[in-house]
């Protein structure tokens, strides 16, 4: 999960929001009944592609939280309670949304009920990473951290530079144009 921390800001972007973009193209060709290559992997597709998107965001942002909750001293950590209860939820609602859509169409209720839980739950594991965020560089912008996290995979461009920076003393970046093996050689001891 480290390595996500670690990569530049393309491949970040690439890997976050290849899965967002082909999961909303797929919604929009749905929607404007548009003829839509793979028709018949189509609803498998969407939700196989937006969960995708989905879980690689969560866990990068899972990620961000615990690592930079591992930086601080003892008596300055956060409980990450509320965050595991949040990410929990999300994961849940995720689930029960696919459950529920491959078997009939979700009820206009149970959307609204699923889908206020899971704003609130990604609003509060947002708003906790880009208060560590911003607690590590020591600045005082949260809000437009916490803008940022929320737009994703936009928001990518501006959030993986600082991430970069604020962990480049804990490990070396991963250069995608470097050959691997020269980065194995640089990571070995002695």
């Amino acid at each position: 999960m480290v390595a996500l921390l670690k990569l530049k800001v393309w491949p970040a972007f690439l890997i976050l929001g290849a899965s967002a973009y082909i999961s909303v193209l797929l919604a929009i060709f749905k929607v404007l009944h548009l003829p839509i290559p793979f028709e018949e992997y189509t609803s498998a597709g969407l939700d196989i592609w937006s969960g995708l998107g989905s879980i690689v965001g969560l866990v990068w942002i899972y990620t961000i939280v615990t690592q930079l909750n591992k930086r601080r001293n003892d008596d300055d950590k956060v409980s990450l309670t509320a965050f595991n209860i949040s990410f929990v939820g999300i994961v849940v609602v995720m689930i029960l949304v696919v459950w529920e859509s491959m078997d009939t169409e979700l009820q206009p209720a149970a959307a609204v009920f699923l889908y206020s839980f899971a704003f609130i739950f990604h609003v509060y594991t947002n708003y906790l990473a880009a208060k560590l965020m911003v607690q590590a560089e020591n600045r005082d912008d949260v809000g437009m951290t916490l803008l940022t996290f929320i737009f994703l995979p936009i928001g990518i461009w501006f959030l993986q530079p600082r991430i970069n920076r604020i962990f480049e003393d804990q490990f070396e970046s991963i250069d995608p144009n470097t050959p691997l093996d020269h980065q194995l050689d640089q990571q070995r001891p002695g």
